[in-house]
C-alpha cells in the first residue's frame, strides 16, 4: 500500500510459483470508482482486501486479517463480505466503523469447503461443497442463505449433483 503500482509489459515467473507463494488475487469486485481485490497467501498469513482506484490503479486502502484462504467478495456502500474457506466463515467488514464480524457457515472443514457466494436482494447465498483434500466424494452442494439485514442464517438447502463442484460464480 505504501508503494505505487506500475503497469509492466512482462513478468518473469519462477518455474513453480507455489514454492515461494506470495499474496495472490483470489477474487475481484468493482464498486463505484474502486476495485476490491481479495489477496490470499496460503497458510503463511491471513488474507487481505486491497482497494484500488479504477482510474489509475493506485492503492486506496487495505483491510487486514479477514480470514484464511479467502475467496469471493461482495461490496456494498456499508459492508464488504468475503468467505474464509479455511475457517468456514462469512466475514463481514463494516466500512463505517472498521469492525470485522465473522459468521459461522461450515463447521467441519475436513469434509466441506466454501465454494462461492452470490448476493440476491438482501440475502447472500453461500455454496458449500466437498473439501478438495477429502477422499470421500460428496455429490451435493449445501446452500445457506444469510440475511444481510437481520445478520442471521435463514435457511439451508441441498442440491444434488452428479459430480463434485469446486467453484460457484
Amino acid at each position: 500500500i505504501d508503494k505505487p503500482f506500475e503497469i509492466v509489459d512482462t513478468i518473469d515467473f519462477k518455474f513453480d510459483v507455489y514454492i515461494d507463494d506470495n499474496y495472490h488475487i483470489n477474487s475481484i469486485c468493482q464498486h463505484k470508482d474502486s476495485l476490491f481485490l481479495v489477496l490470499s497467501f496460503k497458510e503463511k498469513a491471513p488474507s487481505k482486501i486491497l482497494e484500488i482506484s479504477k482510474k489509475d490503479y493506485q492503492p486506496l486502502s487495505i483491510i487486514e486479517n479477514i480470514g484464511q484462504f479467502n475467496h469471493d467478495i461482495i461490496v456494498t456502500d456499508e459492508y464488504i463480505y468475503s468467505l474464509s474457506t479455511k475457517t468456514g466463515e462469512l466475514v463481514e467488514y463494516n466500512r463505517n466503523d472498521k469492525t470485522i464480524t465473522k459468521y459461522n457457515v461450515c463447521m467441519d472443514n475436513d469434509y466441506w469447503w466454501l465454494r462461492g457466494m452470490k448476493r440476491i436482494n438482501d440475502s447472500i447465498y453461500v455454496f458449500i461443497g466437498e473439501n478438495w483434500k477429502t477422499t470421500i466424494k460428496i455429490p451435493m452442494i449445501v446452500v445457506k442463505e444469510f440475511d444481510m439485514n437481520s445478520k442471521k442464517m435463514l435457511s439451508t438447502n441441498l442440491i444434488a449433483l452428479k459430480a463434485s463442484c469446486y467453484q460457484i460464480i
